[in-house]
């Protein structure tokens, strides 16, 4: 027998492990679709019709847009991310044409602020209140916009959002409606922005709101302007929870 010299190796043994039942389970498809851009051209009376000293919130709604009703056939929600306006500057009277600027203010803090409605339905003005130059000239969030000489055309671009009913004080001497600011990026159900035209049903659909806009001609007399104006609407949207 040959003698060995030294330490015998040590035998390691391989422990035997028990693994976990693996549990295959069955993934869902991702329900959310892409992002998609929808477009149509509406008339905004910014300047109310009755007193023209007074500026109305730009108003939309999204049932009427073209393709819009088209996602419901698949899709059971649906969301704004955001929305752009370009409003065309051209006017018949020249006069106006390069020195007419527009002062873009949003409309949220005004209707955050607005008075809880004393009947249902109301007017425009009771969930968005109309307001002054003056109200809309102190307001923290303003911009002004100059028209581009190429394009003849101002944009903005805002994120829309609505109203929806809300609980408030119990003990009031008068019943009164309270209403909240729904943003539009969270998801809705596709029977907020839509209602089928039936004889029995004069709904118009959800409407989402945007800014104000006040629009200042310098150094021309004598001009007289529409109080609306032709504004391309461009809304982002996005929709989920296959049927």
């Amino acid at each position: 027998m040959v003698r060995r010299y030294g330490k015998y190796r040590k035998r390691r043994f391989k422990k035997v492990r028990r693994r976990p039942m693996r549990r295959y389970r069955r993934s869902r498809g991702k329900t959310t679709s892409r992002v998609v851009v929808l477009t149509t051209d509406r008339n905004w009376f910014f300047i109310n019709n009755t007193n023209e000293n007074l500026h109305e919130a730009y108003r939309f709604t999204v049932h009427d847009m073209p393709g819009f009703i088209d996602y419901q056939t698949v899709y059971s929600h649906f969301r704004i991310l955001k929305a752009k306006i370009v409003i065309s500057t051209q006017y018949a009277d020249n006069k106006a044409q390069g020195q007419t600027s527009y002062l873009i203010v949003g409309s949220r803090p005004f209707a955050a602020t607005n008075m809880p409605l004393t009947r249902y339905p109301a007017y425009d003005s009771y969930w968005v209140p109309y307001v002054t130059e003056d109200e809309l000239r102190q307001a923290r969030w303003q911009r002004m916009h100059y028209p581009s000489t190429t394009t003849q055309a101002i944009s903005a671009t805002f994120y829309p959002y609505t109203l929806v009913g809300t609980l408030g004080p119990a003990y009031l001497e008068k019943d009164v409606f309270f209403q909240r600011i729904w943003e539009g990026k969270k998801w809705m159900p596709f029977c907020w922005a839509w209602n089928p035209k039936t004889p029995n049903s004069d709904s118009t659909g959800l409407s989402f709101f945007g800014p104000y806009m006040v629009r200042n001609i310098a150094n021309a007399t004598g001009v007289t302007l529409p109080n609306a104006v032709t504004a391309q609407l461009k809304v982002w949207l996005q929709f989920k929870g296959q049927k």
